[in-house]
């Protein structure tokens, strides 16, 4: 089966992972992934504790899904080798072992990168439960009324410029969280991935904005027309 010009997902298990959460995450990413449109790679870390024979039992393993094994334990080195093995790809999507993902997701994150050229990253809703503590100490200010999605948390002037394209609902960032990122062809074969692969999440994430920021009028953007949860959500809810 060639992958070339086909969206890939890469959902990764990290060292805190459990079985049970790991597959739910992934029976709604196979449920609500299109399989005319994506490849979904999922990378199994040793030091996670849970093995091939795990999954095999508790999923079924459609044509669109493929198993790595490594022994990776930082997100960075995951998707060094990951990204470097997917650059035929006409996009990459990261996913942590947390991300939940509901019904339209990718298409809503393809809408969004197809509607200007001067977009590199897109990223979703990255919505947690009203009562989850580590969303409430990301947007203090929250109330335990409402949902909360961390994406757009206001900290640090993480918003730029939230009027930036109000028919397709974008909001321009300064920057983005590791949790659900659609990476465009364009920006892909800009990174050295490799020279990322030993770094610690946040400064993953800085020398991409780094890479980002020196390309001429290439941007970050947000979506709410995608939405992915967190696990918390349904845990807490």
């Amino acid at each position: 089966m060639s992958h070339k010009n086909l969206l890939t997902s890469i959902i990764i298990s990290d060292i805190e992972s459990k079985l049970n959460s790991f597959v739910l995450c992934l029976q709604a990413l196979i449920t609500n992934t299109d399989s005319k449109k994506a490849h979904i790679i999922i990378y199994l870390s040793e030091s996670s504790g849970i093995s091939f024979s795990d999954l095999e039992k508790n999923l079924i393993l459609e044509s669109i899904v493929e198993v790595r094994i490594c022994n990776f334990t930082k997100y960075s080195q995951i998707f060094a080798h990951a990204i470097s093995n997917s650059l035929q790809s006409s996009a990459v999507v990261l996913l942590t072992s947390q991300a939940i993902v509901s019904q339209g997701w990718l298409d809503a994150l393809n809408e969004a990168a197809m509607s200007r050229d001067d977009i590199a990253i897109v990223t979703s809703r990255d919505i947690r439960h009203r009562n989850d503590l580590s969303a409430l100490e990301l947007i203090p200010y929250a109330t335990n009324r409402y949902d909360i999605d961390v994406a757009i948390s206001p900290s640090e002037n993480n918003l730029l410029d939230p009027d930036f394209d109000e028919s397709q609902l974008l909001v321009r960032l300064s920057k983005f969280k590791l949790f659900c990122l659609y990476f465009k062809k364009n920006i892909l074969e800009y990174v050295n991935w490799q020279n990322l692969a030993d770094m610690d999440n946040l400064d993953w994430q800085n020398e991409i904005i780094d890479v980002i920021n020196k390309i001429d009028a290439m941007k970050i953007v947000y979506t709410p027309k995608s939405k992915v949860f967190h696990k918390s959500y349904f845990q807490l809810g």
